[in-house]
C-alpha cells in the first residue's frame, strides 16, 4: 500500500482522482 507521503506526490502527476474506503479523496496515477 502507498504512503500518505507517496500518495499526495503521485496527485501532483495526475488529476485522476478517487476515494478512499477512508472518505479521503485521492489523486491517482493511471
Amino acid at each position: 500500500m502507498l504512503t500518505t507521503q507517496q500518495t499526495e506526490h503521485k496527485s501532483k502527476l495526475s488529476g485522476m482522482t478517487a476515494t478512499t474506503a477512508g472518505g479521503n479523496s485521492i489523486r491517482l496515477v493511471d
